[in-house]
């Protein structure tokens, strides 16, 4: 559903929910499968340095930073996974299953689109049925949000995209 170039711009990954995987499409322009298993959407229990393929629920967004890190946000999954430049996992943030409302701090509720990753690192998130912005630092680590529940008047209604833009700014 989203798709996202390294920062050299030579290498395109592509989030394919209906197939739950990520595609990676490199100068030949041929996709390589390289994160997920088709057709086998459910959630893998994942350790930090651990490598290999994992199993991702509806991945709707993915990202990668400019040291190469990629980001996959899962929707069904409720959560956000990072993995290094070589694919071994470093962190995830979010409990599989549904979240909940308000001031959650350790999870994600149907979270939609692209992640956004600042140049200090930090990472935000779509939160959709939570109506927010979930900032993470470097780590994986909750450090606030941006919008909430259930006050609307200057708040969001179901965000699906995030981005920086070249001063900082979101």
């Amino acid at each position: 559903r989203d798709l996202a170039f390294d920062s050299s711009g030579n290498e395109l990954y592509l989030s394919d929910a209906g197939q739950s995987q990520i595609l990676k499409f490199g100068g030949d322009q041929n996709a390589v499968p390289i994160f997920g298993t088709q057709f086998i959407p459910y959630t893998t229990p994942l350790t930090p340095g651990s490598g290999g393929d994992y199993f991702y629920n509806n991945p709707v967004g993915v990202t990668v930073d400019a040291n190469y890190n990629i980001y996959i946000l899962e929707n069904d999954g409720d959560r956000i996974t990072k993995l290094d430049a070589s694919g071994t996992f470093q962190w995830a943030f979010g409990i599989p299953g549904r979240g909940v409302w308000r001031e959650m701090t350790d999870g994600l509720n149907r979270p939609q689109g692209n992640p956004a990753v600042d140049s200090s690192g930090n990472v935000y998130i779509p939160d959709w049925n939570n109506n927010r912005v979930v900032v993470l630092n470097s780590q994986g680590q909750y450090i606030g949000s941006m919008g909430n529940q259930p006050e609307w008047f200057n708040q969001f209604d179901c965000p699906g995209e995030v981005s920086i833009g070249p001063n900082g700014d979101i």
